[in-house]
């Protein structure tokens, strides 16, 4: 696509059906409140929800208001390719967990470091950045977050460490087609229009960049925290 295309192109024009944006952008935002106060709800009525119950149920809503055909939405307008591959991942993720798998690299890390949160921080931060461009950033978070709280049993003062991992990992988002669940959803989308991007000419992109910007935050939070 032209400069002169993008510059004419109207993100309006996009838009199949305004009376489905404005009735379910309410729902939307509904779901989104449902999700921030669930504690709030669970602690002043006993009702227990969960994200999964919460967005199923708004986009099931969604279905039942705007769309006549069930077996159409199921069939056609469904990404089961992406869906799937979300479930694979957070199964994985899963096993490690049951496994000890996540304990044992938590104990890994420590002693690969000495124990020196400097050391550690170095190694989150770059570590996450570079092994999120390969595994999706919401299943790798999800998995360090139990390796830091492993730590922080041992004594090791771990605040850097959470710094550390939400920066390298939304660094390391950007290094892969795969790295996280919008370009997972964008990439696939493209190949449906067309555009099919080469898996190891954006590797050869997005790395140097990757690795640059971790070791800037690295040293960012040496001068914040450690220095």
């Amino acid at each position: 696509m032209s400069k002169s295309a993008v510059a004419l192109y109207k993100p309006s024009s996009a838009l199949g059906n305004r009376r489905v944006l404005y009735r379910g952008t309410p729902i939307l935002f509904l779901a989104i409140f449902l999700m921030m106060s669930k504690e709030w709800i669970r602690t002043h009525t006993g009702i227990t929800l969960d994200n999964a119950s919460v967005t199923l149920g708004a986009a099931f809503i969604c279905m039942l208001l705007f769309h006549r055909q069930p077996k159409r939405v199921f069939r056609e307008l469904i990404d089961w390719e992406i869906i799937f591959f979300f479930m694979g991942l957070f199964v994985v993720v899963g096993a490690l967990e049951f496994t000890k798998v996540i304990e044992l690299l938590a104990h890994g890390l420590v002693q690969i470091s000495h124990g020196s949160v400097g050391m550690l921080t170095f190694l989150m931060t770059t570590g996450s950045a570079l092994l999120s461009t390969f595994i999706d950033n919401v299943p790798y978070n999800i998995t360090m977050v139990g390796a830091i709280q492993a730590m922080e049993k041992t004594g090791i003062a771990v605040y850097p460490l959470w710094w550390a991992l939400n920066l390298g990992t939304s660094i390391g988002g950007a290094g892969s087609p795969i790295a996280a669940a919008c370009n997972v959803i964008a990439f696939g989308q493209a190949e449906k229009e067309g555009y099919k991007t080469n898996f190891a000419h954006y590797l050869k992109l997005a790395l140097p960049l990757v690795a640059i910007n971790s070791l800037i935050t690295f040293g960012v939070l040496w001068l914040k925290f450690l220095h």
